[in-house]
């Protein structure tokens, strides 16, 4: 809870972009990384000692992005994960911190990996949701919801169970693209936001009755919804 994990763009050097730390109770920055080309989305260990992110190599010839992680201490860069044909970006780690998971775009679209301690990948989805925007792991680890882009009008969620590698589907096909989805505390619903109706407003899905509350409605775009850590809804 100390510190905040960011990107930015180096203050001294504005063609260079870096993964800096952030603490909150003294306002030291630490700068753990830098790169002259592309940068995304730290996230954090659950032991809150290391930082998992996609960058662009230094000398990078095809600028693809490859998967790297960084101790907060800056002892050390390791490579989790690189290939020569995949753009890979999104890493998350799992609640336990055994495994990573990670979007793997390539001409066709992007497919959902997962590489554990041992440095063995699974792909958790093939050729039928190539298109995948989003994701988040439930909070027990068992599962994934993601966003899969089913044509220009249409993006659906899926629950992807990582042991066995099962997909189905959570959402009324047709209804709109929806996006951004997040697990309650207890793994028993899933919030997302989905322009249905229109223009984007926030729902939940209960995933034992497959019910849909809708809990925003204007004329503004709601998106991006995260839960707080120990409130559920009740219907």
């Amino acid at each position: 809870g100390e510190w905040v994990a960011i990107t930015g763009i180096d203050p001294n050097q504005s063609h260079r972009f870096g993964v800096y730390a952030l603490s909150i109770l003294t306002g030291e920055v630490k700068k753990l990384f830098d790169s002259s080309t592309y940068l995304e989305y730290p996230d954090w260990s659950p032991t809150s000692d290391r930082i998992v992110f996609s960058a662009i190599p230094e000398g990078s010839v095809d600028n693809r992005a490859d998967v790297f992680q960084i101790r907060i201490d800056s002892s050390g860069l390791e490579t989790i994960y690189v290939a020569s044909d995949t753009n890979d970006i999104g890493a998350r780690w799992s609640p336990d911190g055994k495994r990573i998971a990670f979007v793997s775009n390539n001409a066709q679209g992007g497919r959902l990996r997962m590489i554990d301690e041992q440095g063995v990948v699974t792909i958790l989805t093939g050729d039928d949701y190539y298109g995948i925007s989003n994701y988040a792991w439930s909070n027990d680890g068992r599962r994934i919801v993601f966003s899969a882009v089913m044509s220009e009008e249409e993006s659906q969620l899926f629950l992807v169970d990582v042991e066995t590698g099962a997909i189905e589907s959570i959402v009324v096909p047709g209804n709109g693209l929806n996006r951004y989805p997040s697990w309650s505390p207890d793994d028993q619903q899933i919030a997302f936001d989905s322009n249905r109706d229109g223009d984007y407003e926030i729902y939940v899905l209960d995933l034992a009755t497959r019910e849909t509350i809708q809990l925003t409605d204007n004329d503004e775009q709601d998106s991006y919804p995260s839960w707080s850590p120990s409130t559920c809804l009740s219907s």
